[in-house]
């Protein structure tokens, strides 16, 4: 009494306060039974008691003034865990259900009369498979009750009712697996590899020695089909799981080893001149569609070369050195600057940016890194960084353009988030 909240109750009844553990599915209001007599109830998740300090005049009795008071020492609530409390009471000979026999009991106390016998077996059969009873209790209980009336039904009715009663309780309610998140989550991250960028919290997935947008979708889908009747919080706590245990990573740290290719057949070292298998541990999102062959060769453009250059190999090498660069990622680091001063054969200048234009075409994917880096984007995606913010000065300026034209200039200036204006 000395440890939690004690209320007497005008009639000398006694309240219990408690406060329940912090649980999914809360305790639900019930009575409470012993020897299948109630005995008092648990008022829970959406009920109420009267408070302390209460008071009402007893009408029915002796018009007494009645009070709701104190009579614990203490004012505070104790926490408990509600689940361990229903178990002792239960060891206890106390319970929040009547028996199956006593709810049959009360509900043939009177006897069923003629004609309302199979309607009445009917109804009372549905009950108690709603109360998850088993065919053969249900079909032992009904053929006692059959038994007290005074023209009790043959036994082959009452089985042939019992079975309709099964069925249609069957059909209408559905047993519905629970849905596992956990036990579903680990078994996507089981068949694909996942990974969670760290500011945008966009989950990837790991394909063919890259990682891929569309990780999301891909957890949905593969959801559905392991659980039919899966709802959709179910898979937003399953894609939560994931982004927490598959840990959260920062976007530069893909493709990070500027000297690694990633190609069809593997990782390419450029410094080694070796190839490895794709593994999941290199972070890459970027991947070059060609494979690695170093014995292939090029003909048609040794021939190219060689006749632009006068088979001087020293150019050559040069010019092939000049093309490599594009092939490092962070080649824009290097200080490294070529410059074309002459015409070779009345080849001019622009066979050269020609030839470049197409080198950076062609291997422009080789480097996947911007320019403009993540923090820059950052801010010329930033409202204040568009030249049209000032509505006021935009009609200024439109007047000024279309009522004065050519009296100063015009507006060409944008800004975006990928830095290209």
């Amino acid at each position: 009494m000395d440890k939690t909240l004690v209320v007497e109750t005008g009639s000398k009844g006694r309240h219990y306060y408690f406060k329940d553990i912090a649980r999914v599915k809360q305790v639900k209001t019930t009575k409470l039974y012993k020897d299948n007599n109630p005995i008092g109830d648990i008022k829970a998740s959406t009920s109420y008691v009267i408070g302390i300090g209460s008071s009402y005049t007893d009408i029915e009795k002796d018009n007494a003034f009645k009070t709701y008071k104190q009579i614990s020492s203490t004012n505070k609530v104790l926490q408990i865990d509600f689940e361990e409390v229903l178990t002792k009471l239960e060891e206890n000979g106390i319970t929040t259900t009547k028996s199956k026999q006593v709810y049959l009991e009360t509900r043939i106390v009177d006897k069923a009369k003629k004609g309302e016998r199979n309607t009445q077996c009917f109804k009372i059969a549905c009950k108690l498979f709603k109360d998850h009873s088993t065919l053969e209790e249900c079909m032992s209980l009904m053929k006692a009750w059959n038994i007290t009336n005074d023209n009790p039904l043959d036994e082959s009715e009452i089985i042939r009712t019992v079975e309709s009663a099964n069925k249609t309780v069957s059909v209408k309610e559905p047993k519905q697996p629970e849905i596992d998140i956990y036990k579903i989550a680990a078994k996507l991250m089981s068949e694909y590899t996942f990974c969670t960028l760290e500011k945008s919290n966009e989950i990837l997935f790991y394909s063919d020695g890259i990682y891929l947008e569309g990780g999301e979708q891909v957890i949905s889908k593969r959801s559905r089909k392991i659980a039919e009747n899966i709802k959709l919080h179910h898979i937003r706590e399953i894609k939560g799981i994931i982004r927490d245990e598959t840990g959260y990573i920062r976007h530069d740290e893909f493709d990070k080893d500027s000297h690694i290719i990633n190609l069809k057949q593997g990782l390419f070292n450029l410094k080694t001149g070796t190839i490895k298998a794709h593994s999941t541990d290199y972070l890459s999102r970027v991947r070059i569609p060609v494979y690695y062959n170093p014995k292939a060769t090029c003909p048609r453009f040794d021939k190219f070369l060689d006749s632009s250059l006068e088979l001087d190999e020293k150019k050559i090498r040069t010019v092939l050195e000049m093309m490599s660069y594009t092939l490092i990622k962070d080649s824009f680091l290097l200080q490294k600057a070529f410059m074309n001063t002459c015409t070779i054969q009345g080849i001019k200048k622009s066979w050269w940016l020609s030839l470049f234009v197409l080198t950076a075409i062609t291997f422009g994917g080789c480097s996947p890194k911007p320019t403009v880096n993540v923090l820059q984007r950052g801010y010329l995606a930033d409202y204040i960084m568009r030249p049209d913010r000032d509505k006021l000065a935009v009609k200024m300026n439109d007047h000024a353009f279309y009522s004065r034209e050519a009296s100063r200039g015009g507006r060409g200036a944008g800004g975006g988030g990928c830095g290209c204006n």
